[in-house]
């Protein structure tokens, strides 16, 4: 289906009827899980990963567990954080403790004291790569896929998220995002507000470009 909406969005074509056609014959539905695939990206409407994921976090009401390679929120997503965080959700956020991207490692920590200022616990992942592009809210929804939480991912890239309703699935996937924090280092406020003036200014240069990122 995916390969179909790229051929659409690269030729031009309306494929409309051989979409409905390949839903028609496709796999049945099999057991009681309930999964949605969300796609997204350039010729799909816009917008609709963001509010997918935004959505989610307004809906968190005990907590809201976060992992992603590449972390450059926008303000939409900034606020939906600081929100949760301040209305009594746990609200933790995984990151890798050093990014491939300097500039992306940067523009991410920009927001660090903003969002441990409103309760949220960063926790920065130590024990390798970590690729996992994960959200669990609660303990029955459960979204993962291909988006991270910056710009790119919602407005340029093509992605593919995959949002879960099943209690038990939910669960494991949040199993392994406290394997994650066992190798993790939470950011503490005081310390990261004593940290060298010149990481200090070199994350506030990075910031200016976020929207980019």
């Amino acid at each position: 289906m995916l390969a179909i909406r790229d051929w659409e969005t690269e030729a031009g074509e309306d494929l409309r009827e051989m979409r409905q056609t390949l839903y028609e014959r496709g796999p049945k539905p099999e057991g009681t899980m309930s999964v949605q695939a969300v796609p997204s990206g350039p010729g799909l409407p816009g917008g609709a990963i963001q509010a997918l994921v935004l959505s989610a976090m307004y809906a968190a009401e005990e907590r809201l567990t976060i992992t992603t390679p590449y972390f450059v929120p926008d303000q939409a997503v900034l606020t939906a954080l600081q929100s949760a965080s301040r209305r009594g959700v746990e609200v933790t956020v995984i990151v890798p403790e050093r990014c491939d991207t300097v500039l992306t490692h940067y523009a991410g920590r920009a927001f660090y004291t903003d969002l441990l200022e409103a309760g949220v616990r960063i926790a920065e992942f130590h024990g390798g790569l970590l690729h996992t592009k994960s959200l669990v809210v609660d303990h029955e929804t459960a979204l993962f896929g291909t988006v991270n939480l910056d710009p790119r991912s919602f407005w340029l890239n093509f992605e593919l998220t995959m949002m879960v309703y099943d209690n038990g699935a939910t669960e494991k996937l949040h199993a392994r995002q406290r394997e994650y924090l066992e190798q993790s280092r939470f950011v503490d406020l005081a310390t990261w507000n004593r940290r060298p003036l010149l990481k200090k200014l070199g994350s506030n240069m990075a910031q200016l470009f976020a929207p980019l990122l």
